[in-house]
């Protein structure tokens, strides 16, 4: 399992009370800094979405799941690995350095999709 910050589109609210028709006022993606344990299809990653734990147990037990669907997934940065090994939990790099997360360009553009970004988590 992959520890890793996963950047995301939320909905928000644009005005907070009455506001005019003539268009929205606030045009920006209101973005989302999630960090944790990336599941994936063998430890209860949601079909469709990216699923982010927030925390493992030393047998194997995890708490907290945040399923974010991937169409509002901006980019995911792996920071490293982790697992469960008699008992105790086990932590080792990922080698991918100090990358920072991945900009959306270069994910849309490997991923082929326009505008929005399909992680493969």
């Amino acid at each position: 399992m992959k520890v890793a910050i996963v950047r995301w589109h939320d909905a928000h609210a644009d005005v907070s009370g009455w506001g005019s028709l003539s268009g929205p006022h606030d045009r920006d993606p209101y973005q989302i800094l999630t960090v944790g344990i990336l599941l994936d299809k063998k430890t209860g990653r949601k079909p469709g979405h990216v699923s982010v734990a927030q925390s493992l147990s030393q047998d194997g037990f995890i708490d907290s799941v945040l399923h974010v669907p991937r169409a509002m997934v901006v980019d995911v940065a792996e920071l490293f690995e982790i697992g469960v090994k008699d008992g105790k939990i086990t932590t080792h790099e990922t080698g991918r350095g100090d990358r920072g997360l991945l900009s959306s360009t270069s994910r849309r553009q490997r991923a082929g999709r326009g505008n929005r970004t399909s992680p493969g988590h």
